[in-house]
């Protein structure tokens, strides 16, 4: 490997998952385009990875049982910005019925302003739109965040990540 690959081959497993959170929600708020890669993301928000040596070995790998001696807990930050109006990005949850909502990048505003027509569909293909692409829909009463629905998925998620965490 050369010296290039090193640091990129070598960086913890975790990060391209942790980037990959962290490339929604920064290209979800910023007016530039998201990074395309970990290392890339890394550099934007001025973070060092931490690089871990890996010992070159001839011929068969030697894979190793991950234990909880051998490995570090997963160190999880929740951010539940997005289930509350005051701070959830705008079009990103639903929080009465009848607003916009999109999903992807569809461009910065709704089809037609407040009496465009939705291109969203809403049927058993509603997930097939590509990101990229991306579309508008309309929030339905099955959609919008609840009170009590927030409380649930706030419970849920902190229950799990500390479980995950130990």
């Amino acid at each position: 490997a050369d010296a290039a690959c090193f640091r990129r081959c070598t960086v913890d497993p975790l990060l391209p998952m942790a980037a990959a959170i962290l490339l929604l929600s920064v290209g979800a708020t910023s007016s530039s385009p998201p990074a395309v890669s970990a290392p890339s993301l890394l550099d934007a928000l001025g973070i060092e990875a931490e690089v871990h040596p890996t010992p070159l070995h001839r011929g068969r790998r030697r894979l190793q049982i991950l234990t909880r001696e051998n490995t570090k807990p997963l160190r999880l930050h929740l951010d539940f910005g997005s289930l509350y109006r005051e701070t959830a990005v705008p079009y990103t949850t639903c929080f009465q019925e009848g607003a916009w909502y999109r999903r992807g990048f569809p461009g910065p505003e709704p089809p037609g302003g407040p009496t465009g027509v939705a291109t969203c569909p809403r049927d058993s293909t509603e997930w097939s739109v590509a990101a990229e692409q991306g579309c508008w829909g309309r929030c339905t009463e099955a959609d919008l965040v609840t009170p009590g629905g927030r409380e649930v998925i706030e419970h849920v998620a902190t229950v799990i990540a500390a479980e995950v965490s130990q």
